[in-house]
């Protein structure tokens, strides 16, 4: 028939770094230093990656969330 049964797994993020420290107040690029893949797609665009829950004027450790759309 020409089809094929295609099992996508979901993106997998990478980031390069063990740990970041900012200073409060200063903006950060948290799109910089991570790669995104998957097993269909493979490399995945960072435009698609959005990034939760960091506010930079806030002290302390903070838990950053990433997404693919």
């Amino acid at each position: 028939t020409g089809m094929k049964y295609l099992t996508n797994t979901p993106p997998i993020i990478t980031w390069s770094a063990e740990e970041l420290v900012v200073t409060a107040g200063q903006e950060v690029d948290l799109l910089a230093d991570i790669t995104v893949t998957d097993d269909i797609d493979k490399n995945i665009k960072k435009s698609t990656v959005s990034v939760t829950a960091y506010n930079p004027n806030k002290l302390g450790q903070q838990t950053i969330t990433y997404s693919v759309k």
